[in-house]
Protein backbone atom coordinates (compact mmCIF):
# COMPACT_ATOMS: atom_id res chain seq x y z
CA UNK A 1 0.00 0.00 0.00
CA UNK A 2 1.31 3.40 -0.94
CA UNK A 3 -1.10 5.58 0.57
CA UNK A 4 -4.77 6.28 1.39
CA UNK A 5 -7.20 9.28 0.12
CA UNK A 6 -10.56 10.50 1.91
CA UNK A 7 -13.26 11.02 -0.80
CA UNK A 8 -16.31 13.24 0.89
CA UNK A 9 -17.68 16.73 0.43
CA UNK A 10 -16.23 19.87 1.39
CA UNK A 11 -19.67 21.49 2.69
CA UNK A 12 -22.56 20.29 4.81
CA UNK A 13 -25.58 21.83 6.56
CA UNK A 14 -25.36 21.91 10.36
CA UNK A 15 -27.20 19.27 12.26
CA UNK A 16 -27.03 17.41 8.69
CA UNK A 17 -25.06 14.07 8.14
CA UNK A 18 -22.23 13.93 6.03
CA UNK A 19 -20.62 10.61 4.18
CA UNK A 20 -17.21 10.42 3.76
CA UNK A 21 -14.66 7.31 2.21
CA UNK A 22 -11.25 6.57 2.46
CA UNK A 23 -9.16 4.76 -0.55
CA UNK A 24 -6.37 2.73 -0.28
CA UNK A 25 -4.18 2.93 -3.35
CA UNK A 26 -1.48 -0.18 -3.60
CA UNK A 27 2.19 -0.20 -5.74
CA UNK A 28 0.40 -2.89 -8.55
CA UNK A 29 -1.63 0.65 -9.62
CA UNK A 30 -4.91 -0.75 -8.07
CA UNK A 31 -7.16 1.26 -5.08
CA UNK A 32 -9.85 -0.22 -3.06
CA UNK A 33 -12.42 1.48 -0.63
CA UNK A 34 -10.66 0.33 3.07
CA UNK A 35 -12.22 1.56 6.86
CA UNK A 36 -9.82 3.77 8.47
CA UNK A 37 -10.12 5.00 11.86
CA UNK A 38 -11.85 8.05 11.34
CA UNK A 39 -11.07 11.15 13.75
CA UNK A 40 -12.32 15.26 14.06
CA UNK A 41 -10.40 17.80 15.54
CA UNK A 42 -13.61 19.85 16.81
CA UNK A 43 -15.96 19.04 19.69
CA UNK A 44 -19.23 20.31 18.33
CA UNK A 45 -18.77 17.51 15.40
CA UNK A 46 -18.37 14.17 15.27
CA UNK A 47 -17.78 11.02 12.55
CA UNK A 48 -18.89 7.57 12.77
CA UNK A 49 -16.68 4.74 12.21
CA UNK A 50 -18.61 4.20 8.83
CA UNK A 51 -17.25 8.15 8.30
CA UNK A 52 -20.51 9.46 8.66
CA UNK A 53 -19.87 13.26 9.90
CA UNK A 54 -22.58 14.73 12.42
CA UNK A 55 -22.54 18.60 13.93
CA UNK A 56 -24.42 20.04 16.28
CA UNK A 57 -26.21 23.21 16.05
CA UNK A 58 -23.84 26.45 15.28
CA UNK A 59 -24.13 29.68 15.50
CA UNK A 60 -21.62 30.39 12.38
CA UNK A 61 -19.94 28.60 9.90
CA UNK A 62 -16.81 26.38 11.16
CA UNK A 63 -13.91 23.99 9.65
CA UNK A 64 -13.89 20.53 10.55
CA UNK A 65 -10.49 18.67 9.79
CA UNK A 66 -11.27 14.77 9.32
CA UNK A 67 -8.23 12.48 9.61
CA UNK A 68 -8.47 8.95 8.75
CA UNK A 69 -6.07 5.85 9.54
CA UNK A 70 -5.49 2.96 8.11
CA UNK A 71 -2.64 0.23 7.23
CA UNK A 72 -0.49 2.43 9.05
CA UNK A 73 -1.19 5.28 6.34
CA UNK A 74 -3.02 8.68 7.03
CA UNK A 75 -4.92 10.98 5.10
CA UNK A 76 -6.44 14.18 5.92
CA UNK A 77 -9.48 16.04 4.53
CA UNK A 78 -11.38 19.49 5.41
CA UNK A 79 -15.18 20.66 5.12
CA UNK A 80 -17.19 23.89 6.51
CA UNK A 81 -20.09 22.76 8.56
CA UNK A 82 -22.76 25.95 7.45
CA UNK A 83 -24.37 27.66 10.14
CA UNK A 84 -28.23 27.02 8.62
CA UNK A 85 -30.84 28.82 11.05
CA UNK A 86 -34.47 27.13 10.70
CA UNK A 87 -37.56 29.12 9.15
CA UNK A 88 -40.76 29.30 11.27
CA UNK A 89 -43.27 27.24 9.26
CA UNK A 90 -46.35 27.63 11.65
CA UNK A 91 -47.60 28.68 14.70
CA UNK A 92 -49.57 26.52 17.28
CA UNK A 93 -52.12 27.76 20.36
CA UNK A 94 -51.97 25.87 23.37
CA UNK A 95 -54.72 26.53 26.23
CA UNK A 96 -58.00 25.79 27.10
CA UNK A 97 -61.22 25.58 24.97
CA UNK A 98 -63.05 27.24 27.65
CA UNK A 99 -63.14 29.71 30.53
CA UNK A 100 -65.38 30.63 33.38
CA UNK A 101 -66.41 34.04 33.51
CA UNK A 102 -64.12 36.35 36.37
CA UNK A 103 -61.29 33.26 36.30
CA UNK A 104 -58.20 33.13 34.39
CA UNK A 105 -56.50 31.20 31.66
CA UNK A 106 -53.07 30.31 30.79
CA UNK A 107 -52.41 30.03 26.57
CA UNK A 108 -49.20 29.53 25.30
CA UNK A 109 -47.51 29.74 21.86
CA UNK A 110 -45.68 27.28 20.22
CA UNK A 111 -43.29 27.93 16.62
CA UNK A 112 -42.46 25.00 14.39
CA UNK A 113 -39.28 25.80 12.16
CA UNK A 114 -38.07 24.30 9.04
CA UNK A 115 -36.08 21.77 10.78
CA UNK A 116 -38.95 20.27 12.35
CA UNK A 117 -37.90 22.08 15.85
CA UNK A 118 -40.75 23.12 18.13
CA UNK A 119 -40.46 25.75 20.68
CA UNK A 120 -42.46 27.88 22.77
CA UNK A 121 -41.99 31.77 21.54
CA UNK A 122 -43.60 35.01 23.14
CA UNK A 123 -46.14 36.23 20.54
CA UNK A 124 -48.48 39.18 20.61
CA UNK A 125 -51.78 38.41 21.76
CA UNK A 126 -55.23 39.59 21.11
CA UNK A 127 -58.96 38.41 21.22
CA UNK A 128 -62.05 39.14 19.18
CA UNK A 129 -64.43 40.30 22.14
CA UNK A 130 -64.64 42.65 25.32
CA UNK A 131 -66.31 39.68 27.02
CA UNK A 132 -62.32 38.89 28.04
CA UNK A 133 -58.91 40.65 27.87
CA UNK A 134 -55.22 38.92 27.91
CA UNK A 135 -51.95 40.35 28.23
CA UNK A 136 -48.75 40.19 26.51
CA UNK A 137 -48.13 36.88 28.51
CA UNK A 138 -51.20 34.57 27.32
CA UNK A 139 -52.98 35.10 30.46
CA UNK A 140 -56.67 35.47 29.51
CA UNK A 141 -59.10 37.22 32.15
CA UNK A 142 -62.63 36.79 31.06
CA UNK A 143 -65.28 39.33 32.37
CA UNK A 144 -68.75 38.96 33.89
CA UNK A 145 -70.82 37.62 30.72
CA UNK A 146 -75.19 36.56 31.38
CA UNK A 147 -74.52 34.10 28.49
CA UNK A 148 -71.92 31.54 27.38
CA UNK A 149 -69.93 33.58 24.96
CA UNK A 150 -67.76 31.99 21.90
CA UNK A 151 -64.46 34.37 20.92
CA UNK A 152 -61.00 33.90 19.17
CA UNK A 153 -57.94 34.24 20.77
CA UNK A 154 -55.00 34.86 18.53
CA UNK A 155 -51.29 34.63 18.62
CA UNK A 156 -49.18 36.56 16.04
CA UNK A 157 -45.14 36.38 15.58
CA UNK A 158 -43.80 38.46 12.33
CA UNK A 159 -46.65 38.24 9.61
CA UNK A 160 -47.92 34.36 10.88
CA UNK A 161 -50.94 34.39 13.10
CA UNK A 162 -52.87 31.38 14.99
CA UNK A 163 -55.91 31.25 16.75
CA UNK A 164 -58.28 29.29 18.95
CA UNK A 165 -61.59 29.17 19.56
CA UNK A 166 -62.69 29.67 23.26
CA UNK A 167 -65.98 30.14 24.84
CA UNK A 168 -66.64 32.27 28.32
CA UNK A 169 -68.50 30.31 29.92
CA UNK A 170 -71.39 31.67 31.99
CA UNK A 171 -71.57 30.54 35.73
CA UNK A 172 -74.42 30.73 37.69
CA UNK A 173 -73.72 32.79 40.77
CA UNK A 174 -74.83 30.99 44.11
CA UNK A 175 -75.52 33.17 47.29
CA UNK A 176 -72.59 32.92 49.65
CA UNK A 177 -74.42 35.27 52.86
CA UNK A 178 -76.58 38.01 53.43
CA UNK A 179 -76.34 41.16 55.41
CA UNK A 180 -78.88 43.52 57.05
CA UNK A 181 -78.11 47.05 56.50
CA UNK A 182 -79.74 49.94 58.20
CA UNK A 183 -79.90 52.63 60.91
CA UNK A 184 -79.26 51.48 64.62
CA UNK A 185 -81.65 54.24 66.12
CA UNK A 186 -85.07 55.01 65.64
CA UNK A 187 -87.85 57.61 67.95
CA UNK A 188 -90.94 56.06 68.69
CA UNK A 189 -93.64 56.41 66.71
CA UNK A 190 -91.48 56.45 64.06
CA UNK A 191 -90.19 53.87 61.29
CA UNK A 192 -86.95 53.25 59.14
CA UNK A 193 -86.27 51.22 56.43
CA UNK A 194 -83.72 47.86 56.82
CA UNK A 195 -82.23 46.51 53.74
CA UNK A 196 -81.53 43.17 53.27
CA UNK A 197 -78.46 42.44 50.88
CA UNK A 198 -77.17 39.29 49.61
CA UNK A 199 -73.42 38.65 48.91
CA UNK A 200 -72.26 36.22 45.33
CA UNK A 201 -69.83 33.53 44.49
CA UNK A 202 -68.92 35.45 41.56
CA UNK A 203 -68.38 38.73 44.25
CA UNK A 204 -71.41 40.99 43.59
CA UNK A 205 -74.02 41.74 45.81
CA UNK A 206 -78.07 43.22 45.55
CA UNK A 207 -80.57 43.80 47.98
CA UNK A 208 -83.12 41.35 47.67
CA UNK A 209 -86.36 40.10 49.59
CA UNK A 210 -85.72 38.19 52.93
CA UNK A 211 -87.95 36.91 55.38
CA UNK A 212 -87.97 39.53 58.33
CA UNK A 213 -88.96 39.01 62.13
CA UNK A 214 -88.85 40.67 65.21
CA UNK A 215 -88.68 39.75 69.07
CA UNK A 216 -90.22 43.10 70.48
CA UNK A 217 -93.73 43.88 71.84
CA UNK A 218 -92.83 47.79 71.06
CA UNK A 219 -92.22 46.88 67.30
CA UNK A 220 -93.35 45.26 63.79
CA UNK A 221 -91.51 44.46 60.74
CA UNK A 222 -92.95 44.28 56.78
CA UNK A 223 -90.73 43.96 54.15
CA UNK A 224 -88.00 45.38 55.80
CA UNK A 225 -89.81 48.40 57.04
CA UNK A 226 -89.86 48.79 60.76
CA UNK A 227 -92.27 50.50 62.52
CA UNK A 228 -91.96 51.52 66.53
CA UNK A 229 -95.20 51.87 68.84
CA UNK A 230 -94.82 54.58 71.77
CA UNK A 231 -92.38 53.24 74.49
CA UNK A 232 -91.78 54.40 78.09
CA UNK A 233 -88.44 54.28 77.75
CA UNK A 234 -86.08 53.28 75.34
CA UNK A 235 -86.13 49.87 74.56
CA UNK A 236 -83.97 47.17 72.08
CA UNK A 237 -85.63 45.49 69.60
CA UNK A 238 -83.31 42.50 67.25
CA UNK A 239 -84.34 42.25 63.93
CA UNK A 240 -83.99 39.10 61.50
CA UNK A 241 -83.73 38.27 58.25
CA UNK A 242 -83.21 35.11 56.19
CA UNK A 243 -82.49 34.60 52.83
CA UNK A 244 -81.36 31.64 50.46
CA UNK A 245 -80.25 29.43 53.52
CA UNK A 246 -78.44 32.45 55.29
CA UNK A 247 -79.73 34.09 58.55
CA UNK A 248 -78.22 37.69 60.01
CA UNK A 249 -79.55 39.99 62.51
CA UNK A 250 -79.59 43.60 63.57
CA UNK A 251 -79.86 45.37 67.06
CA UNK A 252 -82.04 48.68 66.79
CA UNK A 253 -82.70 50.79 69.40
CA UNK A 254 -86.30 52.47 69.89
CA UNK A 255 -85.38 55.58 71.92
CA UNK A 256 -88.45 57.11 74.09
CA UNK A 257 -88.79 60.56 72.54
CA UNK A 258 -90.67 63.30 75.15
CA UNK A 259 -93.89 64.57 73.32
CA UNK A 260 -93.36 68.35 71.34
CA UNK A 261 -96.30 70.48 71.08
CA UNK A 262 -97.05 70.20 67.00
CA UNK A 263 -99.86 72.55 66.76
CA UNK A 264 -103.13 73.92 68.17
CA UNK A 265 -106.50 74.06 66.91
CA UNK A 266 -109.51 76.86 67.89
CA UNK A 267 -113.29 74.91 67.92
CA UNK A 268 -115.97 77.50 68.20
CA UNK A 269 -118.66 79.40 66.65
CA UNK A 270 -118.11 80.29 62.69
CA UNK A 271 -121.31 82.82 62.96
CA UNK A 272 -122.51 84.64 66.20
CA UNK A 273 -125.57 86.88 66.08
CA UNK A 274 -124.74 90.90 66.66
CA UNK A 275 -124.72 91.99 70.33
CA UNK A 276 -124.17 88.94 71.91
CA UNK A 277 -121.03 86.25 73.05
CA UNK A 278 -119.68 82.92 72.27
CA UNK A 279 -117.12 80.96 73.88
CA UNK A 280 -113.92 79.40 72.14
CA UNK A 281 -111.68 76.25 72.98
CA UNK A 282 -107.94 76.24 72.29
CA UNK A 283 -106.65 72.76 71.90
CA UNK A 284 -102.90 72.02 72.28
CA UNK A 285 -101.87 68.91 69.72
CA UNK A 286 -98.72 66.64 70.57
CA UNK A 287 -96.45 64.66 68.76
CA UNK A 288 -97.40 61.44 70.51
CA UNK A 289 -100.97 61.85 68.95
CA UNK A 290 -102.55 63.39 72.59
CA UNK A 291 -104.34 66.86 72.97
CA UNK A 292 -105.86 68.70 75.39
CA UNK A 293 -107.45 72.21 76.70
CA UNK A 294 -105.00 74.89 77.10
CA UNK A 295 -106.04 78.09 78.84
CA UNK A 296 -102.88 80.01 78.83
CA UNK A 297 -103.81 81.27 74.88
CA UNK A 298 -103.35 85.10 73.95
CA UNK A 299 -106.60 85.46 72.05
CA UNK A 300 -106.66 88.52 69.13
CA UNK A 301 -109.58 89.35 66.52
CA UNK A 302 -109.34 91.50 63.45
CA UNK A 303 -112.48 93.30 64.05
CA UNK A 304 -113.61 96.88 65.65
CA UNK A 305 -116.74 95.11 66.03
CA UNK A 306 -115.78 92.55 68.55
CA UNK A 307 -113.89 91.79 71.59
CA UNK A 308 -112.30 88.44 73.24
CA UNK A 309 -111.05 88.16 76.67
CA UNK A 310 -108.66 85.70 77.64
CA UNK A 311 -111.10 82.98 78.64
CA UNK A 312 -112.10 83.29 75.01
CA UNK A 313 -115.46 84.61 75.60
CA UNK A 314 -116.51 86.66 72.80
CA UNK A 315 -118.44 89.81 72.98
CA UNK A 316 -120.06 91.09 69.27
CA UNK A 317 -121.43 94.70 68.70
CA UNK A 318 -124.26 95.74 66.93
CA UNK A 319 -123.35 96.04 62.70
CA UNK A 320 -125.62 97.56 59.84
CA UNK A 321 -124.31 93.88 58.06
CA UNK A 322 -122.90 90.85 58.05
CA UNK A 323 -119.08 91.60 59.24
CA UNK A 324 -116.39 88.50 58.92
CA UNK A 325 -113.27 88.65 60.79
CA UNK A 326 -110.20 86.85 61.76
CA UNK A 327 -109.96 85.23 65.45
CA UNK A 328 -106.49 84.16 66.27
CA UNK A 329 -105.07 82.09 68.83
CA UNK A 330 -101.40 81.97 70.22
CA UNK A 331 -100.14 79.20 72.38
CA UNK A 332 -96.19 77.64 72.76
CA UNK A 333 -95.50 79.42 69.96
CA UNK A 334 -97.99 78.12 67.84
CA UNK A 335 -100.99 80.07 66.11
CA UNK A 336 -104.35 79.08 64.69
CA UNK A 337 -106.45 81.18 62.96
CA UNK A 338 -110.59 80.86 62.16
CA UNK A 339 -112.94 83.00 60.48
CA UNK A 340 -116.03 84.04 62.82
CA UNK A 341 -118.96 86.17 61.34
CA UNK A 342 -120.91 88.65 63.13
CA UNK A 343 -124.69 88.12 62.18
CA UNK A 344 -126.67 91.04 61.53
CA UNK A 345 -130.22 90.71 62.78
CA UNK A 346 -133.23 92.39 61.49
CA UNK A 347 -135.08 94.47 63.70
CA UNK A 348 -138.94 94.18 64.02
CA UNK A 349 -140.95 96.50 61.62
CA UNK A 350 -143.05 98.84 64.31
CA UNK A 351 -145.25 100.65 61.64
CA UNK A 352 -145.48 101.74 57.97
CA UNK A 353 -146.01 105.52 56.74
CA UNK A 354 -147.19 106.48 53.25
CA UNK A 355 -145.79 109.64 51.94
CA UNK A 356 -147.76 111.09 48.40
CA UNK A 357 -149.72 113.45 47.14
CA UNK A 358 -152.97 113.78 48.39
CA UNK A 359 -155.06 115.28 45.38
CA UNK A 360 -154.41 113.58 41.78
CA UNK A 361 -156.04 114.72 38.30
CA UNK A 362 -157.94 112.36 36.44
CA UNK A 363 -155.63 111.00 33.41
CA UNK A 364 -152.45 112.00 34.93
CA UNK A 365 -150.39 110.11 37.73
CA UNK A 366 -148.83 110.20 41.19
CA UNK A 367 -145.68 108.46 42.91
CA UNK A 368 -146.01 107.13 46.06
CA UNK A 369 -143.39 106.35 48.84
CA UNK A 370 -143.34 103.92 51.94
CA UNK A 371 -141.07 104.37 55.14
CA UNK A 372 -140.46 101.37 57.32
CA UNK A 373 -140.04 102.23 61.16
CA UNK A 374 -137.95 99.74 63.25
CA UNK A 375 -137.78 97.95 66.49
CA UNK A 376 -134.27 99.77 66.81
CA UNK A 377 -135.52 103.22 66.37
CA UNK A 378 -134.10 102.85 62.69
CA UNK A 379 -136.21 103.69 59.35
CA UNK A 380 -135.79 102.97 55.46
CA UNK A 381 -137.81 102.87 52.58
CA UNK A 382 -139.53 99.57 51.85
CA UNK A 383 -141.60 97.97 49.08
CA UNK A 384 -144.91 97.18 50.29
CA UNK A 385 -147.74 95.62 48.88
CA UNK A 386 -149.76 98.26 47.03
CA UNK A 387 -154.00 99.07 46.96
CA UNK A 388 -156.26 101.04 46.24
CA UNK A 389 -160.16 101.17 46.83
CA UNK A 390 -161.49 102.32 43.02
CA UNK A 391 -161.83 101.06 40.53
CA UNK A 392 -161.20 104.69 39.07
CA UNK A 393 -157.44 104.20 39.98
CA UNK A 394 -154.87 101.60 39.93
CA UNK A 395 -151.53 101.39 41.20
CA UNK A 396 -148.55 99.66 40.50
CA UNK A 397 -146.18 97.25 42.62
CA UNK A 398 -143.86 100.50 42.63
CA UNK A 399 -146.12 102.98 43.96
CA UNK A 400 -147.60 104.58 40.74
CA UNK A 401 -150.73 105.71 40.98
CA UNK A 402 -152.34 106.25 37.58
CA UNK A 403 -156.45 107.46 37.80
CA UNK A 404 -158.53 107.33 35.03
CA UNK A 405 -161.15 109.72 33.43
CA UNK A 406 -163.79 109.89 35.85
CA UNK A 407 -167.69 112.12 35.67
CA UNK A 408 -167.28 113.25 39.16
CA UNK A 409 -164.99 113.97 41.89
CA UNK A 410 -164.23 111.48 44.57
CA UNK A 411 -161.82 110.20 47.77
CA UNK A 412 -160.40 106.83 47.72
CA UNK A 413 -157.91 105.13 49.94
CA UNK A 414 -154.55 103.87 49.13
CA UNK A 415 -153.28 101.10 51.17
CA UNK A 416 -149.83 99.35 52.08
CA UNK A 417 -149.24 96.78 53.76
CA UNK A 418 -145.83 94.87 54.58
CA UNK A 419 -145.59 92.05 57.11
CA UNK A 420 -148.40 92.46 58.18
CA UNK A 421 -147.95 96.13 59.10
CA UNK A 422 -150.91 98.18 57.31
CA UNK A 423 -150.90 101.91 56.37
CA UNK A 424 -153.24 104.27 53.91
CA UNK A 425 -153.62 107.79 52.92
CA UNK A 426 -156.67 109.67 51.90
CA UNK A 427 -156.67 110.66 48.30
CA UNK A 428 -159.18 112.89 45.78
CA UNK A 429 -159.27 112.28 42.85
CA UNK A 430 -160.41 115.19 40.80
CA UNK A 431 -162.75 115.79 38.11
CA UNK A 432 -161.13 117.98 35.40
CA UNK A 433 -163.99 119.76 32.78
CA UNK A 434 -162.76 119.08 29.57
CA UNK A 435 -160.96 122.01 27.32
CA UNK A 436 -163.06 124.31 25.13
CA UNK A 437 -161.30 123.91 21.30
CA UNK A 438 -161.65 124.90 17.87
CA UNK A 439 -163.96 122.90 16.02
CA UNK A 440 -163.87 125.25 12.23
CA UNK A 441 -163.09 128.54 11.21
CA UNK A 442 -164.38 130.48 7.55
CA UNK A 443 -163.47 133.95 6.70
CA UNK A 444 -166.74 136.31 6.81
CA UNK A 445 -167.05 139.26 4.15
CA UNK A 446 -167.57 140.68 0.89
CA UNK A 447 -166.97 138.10 -2.13
CA UNK A 448 -166.14 141.08 -4.76
CA UNK A 449 -164.42 144.58 -4.87
CA UNK A 450 -162.95 147.17 -7.21
CA UNK A 451 -159.63 146.82 -8.51
CA UNK A 452 -157.38 149.73 -6.81
CA UNK A 453 -159.38 149.73 -3.50
CA UNK A 454 -159.24 147.67 -0.06
CA UNK A 455 -161.74 145.44 1.97
CA UNK A 456 -161.40 144.25 5.43
CA UNK A 457 -162.01 140.59 6.05
CA UNK A 458 -162.78 138.68 9.29
CA UNK A 459 -161.84 135.12 10.66
CA UNK A 460 -164.88 133.41 12.29
CA UNK A 461 -164.53 130.62 14.22
CA UNK A 462 -167.04 127.53 15.98
CA UNK A 463 -166.03 125.77 19.71
CA UNK A 464 -166.47 122.83 21.19
CA UNK A 465 -168.96 124.33 23.58
CA UNK A 466 -171.51 125.50 20.33
CA UNK A 467 -170.06 129.35 20.39
CA UNK A 468 -168.73 131.86 18.06
CA UNK A 469 -166.42 134.35 17.65
CA UNK A 470 -163.94 136.35 15.58
CA UNK A 471 -160.54 135.39 15.88
CA UNK A 472 -157.12 136.90 15.01
CA UNK A 473 -156.56 134.72 12.39
CA UNK A 474 -152.98 134.41 9.96
CA UNK A 475 -153.83 135.33 6.45
CA UNK A 476 -152.60 135.05 2.65
CA UNK A 477 -153.37 135.20 -0.62
CA UNK A 478 -152.73 133.58 -4.15
CA UNK A 479 -152.65 136.77 -6.78
CA UNK A 480 -149.63 138.99 -7.11
CA UNK A 481 -151.63 141.74 -7.73
CA UNK A 482 -153.20 142.07 -4.15
CA UNK A 483 -151.71 142.20 -0.74
CA UNK A 484 -153.05 140.59 2.33
CA UNK A 485 -152.34 142.85 5.36
CA UNK A 486 -152.34 141.15 9.14
CA UNK A 487 -155.51 142.57 10.16
CA UNK A 488 -157.32 140.67 7.02
CA UNK A 489 -156.96 143.72 4.77
CA UNK A 490 -157.28 143.09 1.57
CA UNK A 491 -155.67 145.50 -0.94
CA UNK A 492 -156.03 145.56 -4.63
CA UNK A 493 -154.27 146.62 -7.33
CA UNK A 494 -154.70 147.14 -11.25
CA UNK A 495 -156.51 144.47 -13.11
CA UNK A 496 -156.72 144.33 -16.91
CA UNK A 497 -160.11 142.50 -16.48
CA UNK A 498 -162.18 140.69 -12.93
CA UNK A 499 -160.26 137.95 -11.20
Amino acid sequence: MTGIEISGPSTVNEQEPAQFTCTGKYSDATTKQVQPVWGVDVAFASISDSGELLSDDLSADALVNITASFGGKTATASITVLDTTPTLVSLAIEGPGSVDEGMNGQFSCYATYSDESVSQIDANWSVSSTAATIDSTGLLLAGSVDADVELIVWASSGEMTAQKAVTISDVPSVVTGITISGAVFMDEGSEIQLDCIAEYSDGTSSLVAASWSENSAYATIENGLLQADDVSSDQSVTVGASYGGFADTHVVLIKYVAPTLENISISGDASVAEESTSTYVCTAHYSDGTSEPVTDVIWSESSSYASIGTSGTLTTGDVLEDESFTLTASYGGKTDSISVTILYVEPDLVSIEIAGATSVDEGEAAHYTCTGYYSDSTSKSVEPIWSVNSSNALIGAGGWLTVQDIAASETVLVSALLDGVPDSLSVTLNYVAPSVVVTGIWIDGPSEMNELSSITLSCKAAFSDGTTNTVGATWADNSSKCTMGTGGKLTTGNFDADG
